[in-house]
């Protein structure tokens, strides 16, 4: 009967496979749920009619057979058409590697568990891996939605890591709640599910080796995702280093199985290892994204003077005094903000004060021998100017944050979802007049990107409408430093959003509008 069933499960795959290919997720969908309630009811029915183990199977090979011939891709044949798919051999290899290691990982405790235990203690052991398959099928779910829209982003020259982090979001949401719902569970009821005799004192408490088995089984989808992932943007292939594991997980089981509990242990420990493998392709590819080679026209930009940090908090708190966080002190402090007296030291600390109540997490991220140069910038620079890599830009990133990239999705998506707040706010930007036309950008040297620290929805909204004024339009004061690498708004990993941080702890019991209002009570 399995046999039977196999004619027509590989086909059914192919078919599978075209409706992921062409996004019809919801015919996925029913499609699967279709395969499911054909097994579980079909087995419920014959296993009550007397067929016993047979029936299960004879229901499973029946949702099979039923699944496929409602497998209805939408594809149409073109008569005449001699378009054809090369078929790759090296990712068809790449994907089998894949799935026999998922095979392996998935199974053969299983059977090693029959192999090492009398047939209750593994049926035992069965019955806690079930839950192992709900968790496992959950978070493939995600995998199935992710990987076709992956590699229609790589094959369209777009950066997905914004589909991995919701793939991986999506994931641990998942497991988080299968895992809640394991631990609040009581104990009586797993003893109704599966009888009086599902809790071996000898072997522990079940419940807590479901808890095991469950997180081992989620650690393990965590890094199925990020192996679909890879592969799918053609990264790295670590479907051998999964193949790999799963071969340590069979010798692991056989050295280590006084119990049930240690060969859970076993996989968790080797799981836990296989994750943090192959996250690593995956996060060098991430950090070493930007770091492309700019046009030979790039570095034309001229320091027209030097300037002082004052000058230039002067500028920044301009273009962030209408928020409403000001509210409070406008009416005493506008002409301090409007018409700044630079040479004044007091309001020089107030002006800076009056920044850090709202970006002084911000300013205190760039290193302490930043020099600020007011820059004259030509048109070849705006290819190595990046806007700021937070907020809403993460959204319409696409994981390059170079202005021209970014300007350029904006024009699509926006197209595609004209109501969206964020391009809302971009066309009300380009239709006002500008009130402080002074830009901030930071960056190591005139030969290295920039980035701009304010003014990015300014510049992105003017070059929606004219990228040819952008430059006669704006004033550009750049800091510089050889330690800007070391802040977390010019380069994003781990060691500086760590230094970030850190500063957020540091500088928490710091409370500018104190010093906000000594300075008022102190002034006329």
């Amino acid at each position: 009967m399995l046999a039977f069933g196999t004619a027509f499960y590989i086909p059914l795959g192919a078919r599978r496979g075209a409706i992921q290919g062409t996004y019809s997720f919801r015919v996925f969908g029913v499609n699967l749920i279709l395969e499911g309630l054909i097994r579980l009811l079909g087995a419920w029915i014959l296993i009550r009619l007397g067929m016993g183990a047979s029936g299960a199977v004879l229901a499973g090979v029946a949702g099979v057979i039923v699944a496929y011939f409602f497998a209805f891709t939408g594809l149409k044949r073109v008569s005449g058409s001699s378009a054809h798919v090369m078929v790759s051999f090296r990712e068809g290899m790449q994907a089998t590697i894949f799935f026999i290691g998922q095979v392996i990982i998935n199974n053969f405790d299983i059977v090693l568990a029959k192999h090492f235990f009398p047939s209750e203690e593994a049926g035992l052991y069965a019955a806690v891996a079930l839950v192992g398959r709900v968790v496992n099928m959950c978070a493939w779910s995600v995998v199935n939605a992710m990987f076709p829209m992956s590699a229609g982003a790589q094959s369209k020259d777009r950066e997905g890591s914004s589909i991995l982090k919701t793939s991986l979001l999506m994931v641990l949401g998942i497991l988080t709640i299968l895992m809640l719902g394991i631990w609040m569970v009581p104990s009586f009821v797993w003893n109704t599910a599966f009888g009086a005799r599902f809790e071996i004192t000898a072997y522990g408490s079940i419940p807590s080796l479901l808890m095991l088995y469950a997180v081992s089984t989620g650690i393990y989808s965590l890094s199925a995702v990020i192996i679909a992932y890879e592969m799918s943007r053609k990264i790295a292939n670590t479907s051998w280093v999964q193949l790999a594991f799963g071969g340590a997980l069979v010798l692991g089981i056989y050295m280590f199985h006084d119990s049930l509990r240690q060969m859970i242990l076993v996989q968790l420990v080797l799981m836990a290892f296989l994750l943090a493998i192959v996250a690593v392709p995956v996060s060098w590819s991430s950090f070493m994204y930007e770091s492309r080679p700019l046009p030979e026209t790039f570095g034309k930009i001229r320091r027209r003077r030097l300037i002082t940090e004052e000058e230039a908090i002067a500028e920044f708190l301009k273009n962030e005094f209408h928020h409403e966080e000001f509210d409070p002190y406008r009416s005493k402090i506008e002409r301090l903000v409007s018409v700044p007296d630079l040479k004044n030291s007091d309001e020089n600390a107030l002006r800076r004060a009056l920044l850090f109540l709202r970006r002084g997490a911000m300013w205190r991220e760039l290193p302490d021998d930043t020099q600020w140069f007011e820059v004259d910038i030509a048109t070849a620079d705006l290819e190595g100017i990046r806007v700021f890599p937070r907020a809403q830009w993460r959204k319409v990133s696409q994981g390059s944050f170079f202005l021209n990239d970014i300007i350029q999705e904006i024009r699509q998506e926006s197209a595609e979802d004209p109501d969206d707040e964020f391009f809302a706010k971009l066309r009300r930007l380009s239709t006002e007049e500008t009130v402080n036309p002074t830009v901030l950008l930071i960056g190591v040297n005139d030969k290295e990107p920039l980035t701009i620290l304010d003014g990015n929805h300014r510049i992105a909204a003017a070059m929606l409408v004219a990228p040819e004024t952008v430059l006669k339009r704006f004033r550009f004061l750049c800091g510089f430093s050889p330690r800007m690498t070391e802040c977390c708004w010019y380069q994003t990993n781990v060691t500086t959003l760590w230094r970030y941080a850190k500063n957020l702890v540091r500088y928490m019991p710091y409370d500018p509008e104190t010093d906000i209002g000594r300075f008022l009570q102190s002034e006329p």
